[in-house]
C-alpha cells in the first residue's frame, strides 16, 4: 500500500489563522488518516501572528479537540528550542521583545502545548527536548540552523539532518501506534513547510514530510 503524505505547512501560520481555514485544510484528507500538527511558535514570536497567551491556549485546546472529533488520529509536535542570540540577528525587529522577556514567554507557550497535548492524551514528539539534548545550539553539529552550520544566522529552523530525525521519529511513532498509514496530513508552520530548505512545501525535499514519504514509500 502506498502512503500519501501531504505537506500542508505554511510559514508564519499560527492557531488563529489555522482555525479560520481548518475545514479547508482538513479537507485535503479523509478519515481514517493521521494528522501531524506543528503549531505554537508563531503565536508567541512572530510579530504578525502574536496573540495573548490566554487566547493561544483557548485556540490550541480547540484545535486539539476538533481534529480527533473529525475522525483523525492526531500526533502533536512540541515547538523546538530557539537560540535567541541568533534569532535576534536574523530578525532584528524582535530585539526589543527579546530584551523584554520573549525567551521566558516562549517557554510558557511551549509548556502550554505540552500540557494541553498531555491533557487530551495526544501522542507527541517533543522537539524542544530532543533538539536540546543533541548538542549546544550554537555548534556546527546542532540540529538547529545557525551561523556555524549554514553560514547564516537563524536559531530556530531545523537543519536537513534535523528534519531527517524528525521524520524518522514520527515514522516510528506512527508504526508503533498503528495509526493509519494510507494518508498522513502534515499541518503546521515553517517547520512543516521546510523553510528555507530545498523542496519547501513539498514531499520531495529536505523537510520532515519528505522524510516520511521516503520511509513509507521507498523502503
Amino acid at each position: 500500500m502506498r502512503t500519501t503524505v501531504i505537506n500542508a505547512g505554511v510559514p508564519g501560520d499560527g492557531t488563529k489563522v489555522f482555525l479560520e481555514k481548518a475545514e479547508e485544510v482538513l479537507s485535503l484528507s479523509e478519515p481514517p488518516a493521521t494528522v501531524i500538527l506543528s503549531m505554537g511558535a508563531n503565536d508567541c514570536i512572530n510579530p504578525h501572528r502574536r496573540i495573548p497567551f490566554a487566547q493561544f491556549r483557548k485556540n490550541f485546546r480547540e484545535i486539539c479537540k476538533m481534529i480527533p472529533a473529525k475522525g483523525f488520529q492526531l500526533i502533536n509536535i512540541i515547538p523546538p528550542v530557539i537560540l535567541f542570540d541568533e534569532f535576534v540577528m536574523k530578525y532584528p525587529e524582535m530585539k526589543d521583545a527579546v530584551d523584554d522577556g520573549l525567551e521566558e514567554l516562549y517557554l510558557k507557550y511551549v509548556d502550554c502545548v505540552r500540557a494541553v497535548t498531555e491533557e487530551f492524551e495526544i501522542p507527541y514528539l517533543d522537539l524542544f527536548k530532543v533538539f536540546s539534548s543533541v548538542s549546544p545550539l550554537d555548534r556546527a553539529e546542532s540540529l538547529t540552523r545557525n551561523k556555524q552550520n549554514c553560514g547564516a544566522y537563524d536559531g530556530i529552523h531545523p537543519t536537513p539532518h534535523g528534519h531527517i530525525l524528525i521524520g524518522a521519529m514520527l515514522y516510528e511513532k506512527i508504526k508503533t501506534l498503528n495509526y493509519p498509514q494510507k494518508t498522513i496530513l502534515c499541518i503546521g508552520d515553517s517547520l512543516t513547510h521546510g523553510y528555507p530548505l530545498a523542496g519547501m512545501g513539498t514531499v520531495e525535499g529536505d523537510n520532515y514530510p519528505s522524510t516520511l514519504n521516503r520511509l513509507f514509500n521507498e523502503l
